[in-house]
């Protein structure tokens, strides 16, 4: 494996990049912050402890709902059968980030022999991503949840997904509900509303495409769910929201 670039950037609430694409592989690891990262024309929410792969010559932007912290880093893989699935994935044994960690510490101090370490942290990343790929295949029910995380915002067939995975549509939901606690409508019904709840919270867009945006059928139904499961409309989240921003005083006026 072969390091290109390394960088540790803040980037502001409200921000998007412009669509960019690079040579080589690049990770993205989100350390703080909330928004979304769109690769190849997919979009992802990301969240602290998530990390983005991106192919080379792969567009890919972002749009951010919070302020986010990220570190990200590209590396070209020379062995052409050895090839990375794009996409947002977590890292919830911080793994990766304990591997970015290092590879930010050696760019920084560059000590001797640096350029060298610093390849074979990238491979070290590679390998995990490996791994993690193969586990997917031999779990068909993780390639239906990668599928709903990336697609809940669209129509999804629990039926045709069930399919794909090779089990009967009964057994693929016994599964699925042992494996996330939730059977796959449900599963899919609070990804939409955590998305909705994200939009309500950190953008003023308006309720009805707030609604299409995280899948809904109509506004009713949208507002209907909404209620049913947070305990407030749509709208009286937003104003709770803008509620207690007024009512939290700053810093500096409590000391």
């Amino acid at each position: 494996m072969e390091f290109s670039f390394l960088s540790h950037v803040e980037r502001p609430q409200y921000t998007d990049t412009q669509p960019a694409f690079h040579d080589c592989y690049e990770i993205v690891y989100y350390i703080k912050g909330t928004g979304y990262t769109v690769i190849d024309g997919y979009e992802f929410r990301y969240h602290p402890g998530t990390y983005a792969l991106i192919p080379p010559y792969t567009r890919h932007e972002e749009k951010r709902l919070a302020d986010s912290e990220l570190v990200f880093a590209g590396f070209h893989i020379p062995d052409p059968s050895v090839v990375l699935e794009k996409g947002l994935f977590s890292d919830p044994d911080k793994s990766i980030h304990y591997i970015m960690v290092k590879m930010e510490r050696e760019f920084t101090k560059q000590s001797p022999f640096y350029g060298r370490y610093l390849n074979i942290l990238c491979e070290q990343i590679v390998l995990r991503c490996l791994r993690r790929q193969q586990a997917d295949k031999d779990n068909p029910i993780q390639t239906a949840i990668t599928y709903i995380n990336i697609h809940f915002n669209k129509t999804v067939s629990l039926q045709a997904l069930a399919s794909r995975t090779g089990y009967s549509y009964h057994r693929f939901r016994h599964i699925f509900k042992e494996q996330t606690g939730l059977p796959p409508a449900e599963y899919i019904l609070e990804k939409r509303l955590m998305c909705a709840r994200m939009y309500l919270m950190n953008t003023s867009l308006h309720i009805a495409q707030i609604a299409q945006n995280c899948g809904f059928s109509s506004l009713s139904q949208f507002s209907k769910l909404f209620k049913a499961r947070v305990g407030f409309s749509p709208r009286e989240y937003r104003k709770f929201k803008e509620w207690k921003e007024v009512q939290t005083p700053a810093l500096d006026d409590v000391l």
